[in-house]
């Protein structure tokens, strides 16, 4: 009985405490409500602040979120892996035929794995013509990736010449979805009937070596290939993924494929088996790349502007603290308890928090639309970027962070009040003299030192733009308009039929009024490995292995012009002459201890031999920001080419854009079957070419905008506050006969001195911190004098107007109002 009656007391004593707790909470929320009610103005600065960098934070660890944390939308993600083989530096990770068969049909550390490419094809139906872009897929893809059609069925074993197409493709070009099942299309001149639909929510979530700037869903058309050992040891090169089985590791499945092809290469030798090395890893790592790495530094360099805003509404507080001194020295001397007035402080915080956060959180999907509309391709899975549950779980936790982090301080400085020292002080708004002044300076000086770090960073990304940017004398890519075409069709299976297409093409081109020079290229169509040169010793297979693949273009006399290319030594070819040029990247490869110049080469075992007749300066016409490649030109006239692909190039005196009308013509009078596309300047492809880049800068300067404007709001309040609270004294120094200049002099010098503090402190962070970016500088160094200086200078100009205003108002203070007021 007096245990049951002592465990009723205990209860009745915890609900009380529960009802005294709950009815203080309350009281503490109605006044805090009321407090921020009349002080409209301060609130709005505060949730403002607040606002703009938890928007910021969240917008980004959104996109974070997408394309590093989310899984990919596979079943068993975790368990999808990326099979490659490399071999020379800037090689792709390609696959061979014969090795994917083997991999396939001997290897029992996978449950399935399939080969596949992704590219653009020709695609003709009722509905008209168009490029799309379509993915050959073995058939383990579709149990691999789990898709099942909205409409239709999958391709059957060994099916050929059927096709399955996405939602939004049927519905953008084929007018339906389930309407389009059993309609014939033709790709590239070959028929090819639509067995299915995938549904609306299916996205292509594999890498590809041959198409880097798909995004996930941009993948129009699925058609089944086959590849099996009934078709020999054919060099078919392919992408590779395949899901590890259950409880199967990485290394045990690399060092199974390593046997594998150990035991193949004695069976089957192959040169390019030999000196490949095999890389397995998880498929999400390869989908992104380095977009991670970049991403977590924008996450870094984000929060620095929370922190920033974080120190803002701090002294924000504190300087509404110290004018509520009197009010909080009040209530203590009337019996408050010191942690009553303690929880009730930051209760007020917690609400200026919420309110940040909800406006935040607005804010947060308005500036996550403006991050995916800036540019879809920069990363990939950016388009799945939204506000999840793990996103909101990360605003409440900034929003708690942002409560101790802003609002402890101030609270503490209140809390520790002397009751009897604030109610004899005879300051303004009754605070004592000095109140917080060194705790509101050194938040200032935080501000400016993580202002300082994120703008060097972006002074550090500018740098790098301006330096991709940096053209040549005689290079004018936006004068320049580039078009793809793919000659397809029997016709031109004869070398002769291609050469006189695009003989064709060049000559309407250059007769259009405005064209300057018309050229062609096949840049990156066509690599090797080994350039065969008369005299020159024959390199071993390990040798060749170290080397980066040589790029062949096939291309016109009239390339030098288009692109401004700049000779080092002898001379361009002609048109039709037996004549190779070469760029100082290959000569630097192949060239180092022979002379180029007059040495004959061939570019196949049986090829007509070609002499090289000049060298031409390094240029970046295909790619800003990538090293200039070893590079071949020879002309298209030659009898060995394969010039079935290719861009075209025209100069233009007038506005590129005007000319593609006249393009589409002309390559319609040659041949009606054939169409360009992809007609933009040059300029427009080489600044696609650093869309990660730009997205970086972008992000980066406007954290670094949000960080400076912070900081400068700072060390305007705090000077401001510092002049109100000495009026007196200031006063005193004025009728005593102090010039109005010297008081603008002491509050520059003392705003500055905070200013220089944080500064000092910015450098040394800045010299740290920024070293975690250089992956994503282009020829700059982490600590590059220049950047450092400007940015010093900037943020030095940007706290003297800061702390100019206080002085000057300081100067036009009134002596006898100050006295009187006192």
């Amino acid at each position: 009985m007096s245990t049951t009656l002592g465990e009723r007391r205990v209860e009745t004593s915890l609900s009380q405490v529960a009802l005294r707790w709950t009815e203080h909470g309350l009281q503490d929320i109605r006044f805090a409500l009321r407090t921020i009610r009349r002080n409209i103005r301060f609130t709005t600065v505060v949730v403002l602040t607040l606002a703009v960098a938890i928007g910021l934070n969240t917008a980004i660890f959104s996109v974070f979120n997408a394309v590093v944390m989310r899984p990919l939308g596979y079943p068993d993600a975790h368990r999808l892996v990326w099979l490659s083989t490399v071999g020379a530096e800037g090689e792709s990770g390609l696959v061979t035929g014969p090795d994917f068969v083997d991999w396939r049909e001997q290897a029992r550390s996978f449950d399935r794995m399939t080969g596949y490419f992704t590219g653009e094809q020709k695609l003709r139906s009722t509905a008209g013509a168009a490029r799309i872009n379509s993915a050959e897929v073995t058939e383990d893809f579709w149990s691999l990736s789990g898709a099942t059609p909205a409409a239709g069925r999958l391709p059957r074993p060994g099916e050929q010449d059927v096709v399955l197409v996405a939602h939004d493709f049927a519905r953008r070009w084929l007018a339906g979805d389930s309407t389009v099942v059993g309609r014939t299309v033709t790709l590239d001149d070959r028929q090819a009937t639509i067995i299915g639909v995938l549904p609306e929510s299916f996205r292509f979530h594999l890498p590809s070596s041959l198409a880097a700037n798909l995004r996930a869903g941009d993948i129009d058309l699925y058609r089944p290939m086959e590849v099996s050992a009934a078709r020999g040891r054919q060099v078919l090169l392919l992408n590779v993924a395949a899901r590890l089985r259950h409880g199967v590791t990485i290394d045990a499945a690399h060092a199974e494929l390593e046997n594998i092809r150990a035991r193949i290469a004695q069976a089957h030798p192959n040169p390019l088996g030999d000196r490949r090395t095999l890389h397995v890893i998880p498929l999400h790592d390869q989908l992104i790349g380095s977009a991670g790495r970049a991403l977590l530094i924008l996450l870094g360099a984000v929060f620095l502007v929370l922190l920033v805003a974080c120190a803002n509404a701090a002294n924000l507080l504190l300087s509404r603290g110290s004018a509520r001194h009197k009010e909080i020295a009040i209530r203590i001397a009337v019996g408050a308890g010191r942690g009553r007035v303690l929880m009730q402080l930051l209760v007020e915080t917690l609400l200026l928090a919420v309110l940040g956060s909800a406006a935040g959180l607005l804010l947060a999907q308005l500036g996550v639309a403006a991050i995916v509309r800036m540019n879809p391709l920069a990363i990939p899975r950016l388009t799945e970027s939204s506000i999840d549950g793990r996103v909101l779980a990360v605003v409440l936790g900034t929003c708690v962070f942002t409560v101790v982090l802003a609002g402890f301080a101030p609270a503490l400085a209140l809390w520790r009040t002397n009751p009897q020292d604030s109610l004899k002080s005879s300051g303004k708004g009754g605070a004592p003299a000095g109140g917080g002044g060194r705790t509101r300076s050194l938040l200032v000086a935080a501000e400016v030192a993580l202002a300082l770090v994120l703008l060097t960073g972006t002074g550090l990304l500018l740098n790098s733009a301006w330096r991709m940017h940096a053209y040549p004398d005689g290079f004018r890519p936006q004068q320049i308009l580039t078009a793809r075409i793919e000659l397809s069709g029997t016709q031109y299976r004869e070398p002769q039929r291609r050469r006189a297409f695009v003989s064709s093409l060049l000559e309407g081109l250059r007769r259009e009024p405005g064209v300057e020079a018309a050229s062609v290229s096949t840049h990156g169509d066509s690599l090797s490995m080994r350039l065969m040169v008369e005299g020159a010793p024959r390199e071993t297979p390990e040798a060749l292995a170290r080397k980066r693949p040589i790029v062949i273009n096939a291309t016109s006399a009239a390339l030098q012009e288009v692109l401004g290319l700049r000779m080092v030594r002898g001379r361009w070819f002609a048109d039709g002459e037996l004549a190779v040029v070469v760029n100082e990247s290959l000569v630097r490869r192949d060239f180092a201890a022979i002379d180029p110049l007059g040495r004959r080469t061939r570019l196949s075992e049986n090829g007509p031999p070609l002499t090289i007749v000049g060298i031409v300066a390094d240029s970046k016409y295909s790619s800003l920001d990538a090293p200039a490649e070893p590079e071949l030109f020879v002309p298209y006239l030659r009898d060995d080419d394969a010039l079935f692909g290719f861009t075209v190039l025209s100069l233009t005196a007038n506005d590129p854009s005007q000319l593609a009308a006249r393009v589409r013509s002309l390559v319609s009078e040659i041949d009606g079957t054939q169409a360009p596309y992809n007609m933009v300047t040059l300029e427009q492809t080489l600044s696609e070419s650093v869309a990660p880049r730009r997205f970086n800068l972008a992000l980066f300067a406007t954290f670094a905008a949000a960080a400076l404007f912070l900081a400068a709001i700072g060390i305007y309040g705090v000077m401001a506050y510092a002049v109100a609270q000495r009026e007196h004294e200031l006063g005193v120094r004025m009728a005593l006969g102090a010039a109005p200049a010297d008081l603008v002099s002491m509050v520059v010098r003392e705003g500055m001195s905070v200013v220089l503090t944080g500064i000092v402190a910015g450098v040394a962070g800045a010299l740290v911190l920024t070293r975690f970016m250089e992956s994503l500088l282009f020829e700059v160094k982490p600590s590059d004098p220049l950047t450092l200086t400007l940015v010093v200078l900037t943020l030095a100009a940007t706290g003297l107007v800061s702390c100019l205003g206080p002085a000057l108002k300081a100067a036009v203070i009134a002596p006898i109002e100050a006295l009187r007021r006192e």
